[in-house]
């Protein structure tokens, strides 16, 4: 009976090794916006939550916030802020406007990534 079970082993190994691999591996890389969706008052600041992991053997080479407005225009900026803490990613927005109204994301790229990391979901900015 046993000897028949004996050749599961090497399978049960290999899938629990494989998911500590993999599991660690995606939280190495992310982005977070907690809560995804606010609503700010006109001409009000607003806060816009960000966090970023990445391997600590990594240095970010490039990061960037980008807004969209509605999901029917291909309109695009970038905006300026500033990396003050290693895993905050937080955009400050002044005097907000319906204008300010959109889906903001944040993405970074590292010295060996070979592609910008995001949350495609990033954060929806209602203006009332």
């Amino acid at each position: 009976e046993y000897s028949s079970l004996l050749w599961l082993l090497p399978l049960k190994l290999t899938a629990i090794i494989f998911q500590v691999i993999s599991g660690s591996l995606a939280q190495d890389w992310s982005v977070s916006h907690t809560p995804s969706r606010l609503c700010a008052l006109q001409n009000s600041s607003v806060a816009l939550p960000c966090k970023y992991t990445y391997p600590s053997s990594q240095t970010v080479t490039s990061s960037t916030w980008h807004y969209k407005q509605s999901t029917d225009m291909t309109f695009e900026r970038q905006i300026a802020y500033s990396l003050s803490d290693g895993s905050n990613c937080s955009l400050t927005l002044d005097r907000v406007t319906q204008a300010d109204a959109g889906v903001y994301q944040f993405s970074f790229r590292t010295s060996d990534s070979t592609k910008d990391l995001t949350n495609e979901d990033g954060v929806t900015l209602e203006i009332t």
